[in-house]
């Protein structure tokens, strides 16, 4: 049995069919009081800035100000690598494990493509692998760890920005 304290909008929907069954945290173990939270819709921030945000404008000056303090954030995403899917626009292709049919992850810095259920790895494709299409237009959608750090890289050069997931935990503890 698993468990997370920050389930995702899928597990959450699937507690809420009856699917899973949801078991609350309504005071901390240490009995400190429970972190203030805000939810902002992301579909209004698109639609002030070219593109998908990975960040809300709030986010990103509630990150300046602690750095401007000397302080410290964390952010916390339940989604490993940089994109949740390679697609082909043209063809519409989207890479899937050939074991488990799921969407594979796109890990940025290996150029791979990862099944996060079973482990199948392969090199990601510069081009459509669909012999009738062949499209160099691939597209990575999603947000994962590696993309929030690299995003965070950029918007905030002078700060200290680290990952911590099971992809760079790995690594370290060889």
């Amino acid at each position: 049995m698993e468990g997370t304290a920050t389930p995702s909008m899928e597990t959450y929907y699937n507690t809420q069919k009856g699917n899973y069954r949801l078991l609350e945290m309504p005071t901390r173990a240490d009995n400190k009081t429970m972190p203030w939270v805000r939810v902002i819709d992301m579909r209004s921030e698109a639609s002030k800035e070219k593109g998908i945000p990975i960040l809300s404008q709030q986010l990103r000056e509630a990150i300046q100000q602690r750095i401007e303090k000397g302080e410290q954030t964390m952010l916390f995403l339940n989604r490993r690598g940089y994109a949740s899917s390679m697609q082909c626009p043209t063809c519409g292709y989207v890479a899937g494990c050939p074991n488990c049919s799921i969407s594979m992850t796109y890990h940025r810095r290996d150029q791979r493509l990862r099944c996060h259920i079973c482990g199948h790895d392969q090199r990601a494709p510069k081009c459509c692998p669909v012999e009738t299409c062949r499209s160099y237009e691939i597209r990575y959608a999603g947000i994962g760890t590696e993309k929030v750090e690299y995003t965070l890289k950029l918007l905030f050069p002078k700060a200290g920005i680290q990952r911590m997931d099971s992809d760079t935990l790995k690594k370290n503890s060889r």
